[in-house]
């Protein structure tokens, strides 16, 4: 046996090992004991009962089964058929067989009828047959059918009946709806910020230029203090103080921003001058027939910090032009000095227009250029004549 701790081998009878003196394990060296075998033992047969003869059995039956059985052939061909007993009542209870003692029976349905029995004949009666749903259905056809014929027929062969009129039925009222006007809002009242934005481009500066005789090359310089302040009433039309004209012969137009254009000089009943350019502008009053609102703003050109003047309040023009406005933004009237141009004015001067008859050269003189712009309607006279 080997030792479990140092490993040396020992005696089989040994209990400590010779060279550690530990004990030694002595596992699965004694034999096991044998077990010892079961047996089981032999199942116990119970006897069966012997059957019941068949006359007990044929006891036990009742009366109809027994009938029942001897209709069908059931029952063995060597025995007699049974003995017809009194029926027994239902209420009446069943006598006990001498050797069977409390045995349980069912009691015949009543109503049910038995095999080799005839059964019971069932008379139709009319009254049943008259419930088919066919026929029921067939009615009620007919009679709708001769229904509407007979709708049909009336209309067709009644006279129209005359309906009175409106006037003659009784409690007869004519009632009349009010008749409403729909009146269109008034216009919205401008800002001073819009007028401000539309007539910001209308103020112009006008020279005059009076042309000598001889035309010299050259630009020539404008005549001493003869600079005028002008309003642009349309694309083409400058309106300025022409009571002192004198003997210009053109005109410069020069914007606030400093853009330039030349222009033909003419003059207007009411005393104002005309400066009509080929040139189209799109910054002008925008002239209209018929305004709308009443005078409400007030705009002009200050010449210290030239800047836009819109007030509410009435402006008198002291040297410059003054332009009467509309609560809706429409112009009115101009006022330039002591010169005043109503609506009526504008739109006359606003139908002039010309023409440069030769074409022109950049940086040429101004003098040079006042021939080439004539009237439009001219202008269509020369061409005709050339022709």
């Amino acid at each position: 046996m080997d030792c479990y701790l140092c490993g040396a081998h020992n005696s089989s009878e040994a209990d400590f090992c010779e060279r550690c003196n530990g004990q030694l394990l002595k596992i699965g060296l004694d034999p096991a004991p044998e077990a010892e075998e079961f047996v089981a033992p032999a199942p116990e047969i119970p006897e069966e009962p012997a059957p019941p003869s068949d006359n007990r059995v044929e006891s036990l039956k009742s009366v109809e089964h027994r009938r029942l059985s001897a209709a069908l052939g059931l029952g063995k061909p060597d025995t007699p058929p049974p003995t017809p007993q009194r029926p027994r009542p239902i209420d009446e209870r069943p006598e006990p067989s001498p050797s069977v003692s409390a045995v349980p029976t069912a009691t015949a349905a009543s109503g049910i009828p038995m095999i080799g029995t005839r059964t019971a004949s069932i008379d139709s009666s009319p009254v049943r047959e008259s419930n088919d749903p066919g026929r029921k259905t067939a009615i009620a056809l007919v009679i709708l059918a001769a229904v509407v014929g007979w709708l049909g027929y009336r209309t067709l062969t009644s006279e129209p009946v005359e309906v009175a009129a409106p006037a003659e039925l009784a409690f007869a009222s004519t009632t009349t709806r009010p008749s409403t006007t729909t009146t269109e809002p008034p216009a919205r009242v401008w800002t001073e910020n819009e007028i401000l934005g539309k007539f910001s481009s209308v103020f112009v500066t006008v020279e005059l230029y009076e042309c000598p005789p001889e035309i010299v090359t050259g630009k020539e310089s404008a005549i001493d203090d003869w600079r005028t302040p002008g309003v642009l009433i349309d694309e083409h039309n400058v309106v300025f103080d022409g009571g002192e004209l004198r003997g210009a012969a053109i005109a410069l137009v020069k914007s606030r921003i400093g853009s330039e254009t030349i222009g033909r000089l003419t003059s207007h009943g009411s005393g104002l001058g005309v400066v009509t350019s080929a040139a189209a502008s799109n910054r002008n009053m925008k002239i209209v027939e018929e305004p709308q609102g009443e005078p409400m703003f007030w705009v002009t050109l200050d010449s210290e910090t030239n800047g836009i003047v819109v007030s509410t309040d009435p402006l008198r023009s002291t040297g410059q032009a003054v332009i009467h406005v509309s609560s809706q933004g429409d112009p009115l009237q101009v006022e330039i000095g002591p010169r005043t141009a109503p609506l009526t004015a504008l739109q006359q001067i606003a139908t002039r227009e010309t023409t440069v008859v030769d074409s022109l050269s950049l940086g040429s003189a101004v003098c040079a250029d006042a021939p080439s712009y004539v009237d439009s309607v001219v202008a269509e006279t020369l061409v005709e004549e050339d022709d």
